[in-house]
């Protein structure tokens, strides 16, 4: 992944986690997967400590796109790439 990318999931993550959970992104960025949802590419990252549900971004400009719930099928069926 391109700086100007990670650049942009960084800002996109801090405005929609509390901000005393910033200091987990990197945490966050440890695992990231470019996953296809229904032919866009998404980039999904790990969940934070003890939660549900992660972040989905579009792979083409970092914008937010959702939370995903099944962590375990992007896991399974996306490409682990280095944040």
């Amino acid at each position: 992944m391109d700086k100007k990318l990670r650049d942009a999931l960084v800002t996109n993550i801090k405005l929609h986690l509390l901000k005393q959970d910033w200091k987990y992104i990197d945490y966050m960025l440890e695992e990231v997967y470019l996953y296809n949802r229904k032919g866009t590419k998404m980039i999904v990252i790990k969940p934070l400590p003890d939660a549900v549900a992660t972040m989905q971004f579009y792979a083409i400009n970092g914008a937010f796109a959702g939370d995903v719930i099944d962590w375990e099928n992007v896991q399974s069926n996306g490409e682990l790439i280095d944040a």
